[in-house]
């Protein structure tokens, strides 16, 4: 029911243009992580952690995918951004040490895990209003 709930609200107005605004943060990601693939980032690939390695390869491919998929409101779209948020959500708390090295690095890491959760949040806000209103309007 939920499930079904969370792609039937990729239909809806307000969720539409939020989808929207979403997939250009996606994309931003994505070409962060591309760069980085490319030596644009703080240190050259190659001399870069390994978890950073892994990172910006599967979150770069990942990050494109959710791109695509939310800017055309599909269900790969919103399941690639449940997928990137969780799972980002679950590597930054669990192991923080693995992707900050120095406090500037500790205090990107806690902008994106804010980040996630405030995409989270709007998303199930706004699927939570809409069901009401729904609701409210029958």
């Amino acid at each position: 029911m939920l499930i079904n709930l969370i792609f039937e609200s990729r239909h809806k107005p307000n969720m539409r243009i939020y989808l929207k605004i979403l997939a250009l943060f996606y994309l931003y990601g994505a070409t962060v992580h591309c760069a980085n693939l490319l030596g644009f980032g703080e240190i050259p690939f190659r001399e870069s952690p390994l978890s950073w390695q892994v990172g910006d390869i599967s979150y770069g491919i990942l990050g494109s995918l959710t791109f695509v998929g939310l800017w055309l409101k599909t269900r790969w779209g919103i399941i690639g951004f449940f997928l990137s948020a969780v799972s980002q959500l679950i590597l930054y708390l669990v192991f923080p040490k693995w992707y900050a090295f120095n406090a500037e690095q500790q205090q990107l890491l806690w902008s994106m895990i804010i980040f996630h959760l405030v995409t989270l949040s709007i998303f199930f806000g706004l699927l939570f209003f809409s069901k009401r209103n729904e609701q409210y309007n029958s």
